[in-house]
């Protein structure tokens, strides 16, 4: 890949359409440019700004988990000039010492998801499908002088971190931590299950939880509440949230059909494909002193494979109470309300 290109590898076979009615990628604060600011204060002079590191601007949302200031009954007022965040998604961009461009898989616009084909066959996909805005705004974005000592910048710090936690044999290889992983993928799931079952990860207000979209509630939260789990319909207000539905997981792993299976561990085949898989590990080896990064990697697909069954779960408690397994429509819905929560984390490297 020469300088200054996107790596769009795993973005072969992807569809995907917009859905009108579903506005989840409009409940965010999004960062906002000096230039981009100017001209939504041209359309509304009330925009509500927070102020974050370096200077950095974000539209503010409304209320305990509301939507963007500009989202009005699922359509944004601003969309002809909204920022890049908003024109990017739902791709995002990692810049470790390259810039690899993955899909957040917890769109629902989402029709074909790339990791359901193996690795070494994804060369053959056709190139991704109704992204082509999308691509193209990031290219523009990716165009500008800035990018190139970015990702200089990154090889120094995980050249310095790699010395530093791993002495002088170094870390292994991201292909090396994959195939140490390729049979335990799922039985780390499994046996991570019982962390995440009983109502963690912790979580405080409601912007702060992740989300799924229905074809008949519209956008419900999950929340952990008491030992049990709430979903809640999410509303553009922040205000008017209304629980629909409320489980306890059960202490037992619950029954994976076969195929449900296979689909948990090509999602979790594909997290390894993801550069930012291992720059997040990288990340909380910086900031907790532990060294193997191959331990760090494996710990964190035991607890996210978890937490898409215990989702997965609770969406079939919800949706098909008397299916008496989870099934691959199950999976997909919880990788769907997990896949965004992943991509979130701090990384050593950054984002475009």
């Amino acid at each position: 890949m020469a300088p200054g290109e996107i790596d769009l590898s795993l973005l072969r076979g992807v569809r995907f359409r917009c859905r009108p009615g579903c506005g989840l990628c409009c409940y965010t604060t999004p960062a906002v440019e000096a230039g981009e600011a100017e001209r939504l204060i041209q359309i509304d002079p009330n925009v509500p700004f927070l102020v974050g590191d370096r200077g950095w601007r974000y539209i503010d949302s409304r209320g305990d988990g509301g939507a963007c200031h500009f989202l009005d009954r699922t359509r944004c007022r601003a969309h002809a000039e909204r920022p890049f965040p908003c024109r990017e998604f739902p791709l995002s961009v990692h810049l470790g010492t390259r810039a690899q461009a993955t899909v957040v898989l917890s769109c629902p616009g989402i029709e074909s998801p790339p990791w359901s084909v193996p690795a070494k066959e994804r060369g053959s996909l056709d190139p991704p499908a109704g992204l082509e805005e999308e691509i193209g705004a990031v290219e523009r974005a990716y165009s500008g002088p800035t990018f190139d000592p970015r990702l200089r910048a990154n090889r120094r710090k995980w050249e310095r971190l790699e010395e530093r936690r791993a002495g002088a044999d170094g870390w292994p290889a991201p292909e090396e931590i994959g195939n140490a992983l390729r049979n335990d993928r799922v039985e780390l799931a499994r046996t991570t299950y019982d962390e995440v079952s009983s109502g963690g990860p912790g979580r405080g207000s409601l912007d702060e939880l992740p989300l799924g979209f229905d074809e008949e509630a519209g956008l419900v939260a999950i929340a952990p509440i008491e030992g049990e789990w709430r979903l809640v319909r999410v509303e553009e207000s922040g205000t008017q949230n209304r629980e629909v539905a409320r489980f306890q997981l059960p202490a037992e792993v619950p029954d994976l059909a076969r195929p449900a299976e296979r689909l948990l561990d090509a999602y979790l085949a594909y997290l390894l494909e993801r550069d930012f898989t291992y720059w997040a590990a990288a990340e909380w080896s910086r900031a907790s002193g532990e060294a193997d990064l191959g331990g760090i990697v494996g710990a964190d697909l035991g607890v996210f494979g978890a937490l898409v069954i215990a989702r997965a779960e609770l969406w079939r408690s919800w949706k098909a109470p008397d299916r008496p397994r989870l099934e691959v429509t199950d999976l997909w819905k919880g990788i769907q309300v997990t896949d965004g929560e992943f991509l979130d984390r701090p990384t050593l490297g950054g984002v475009l």
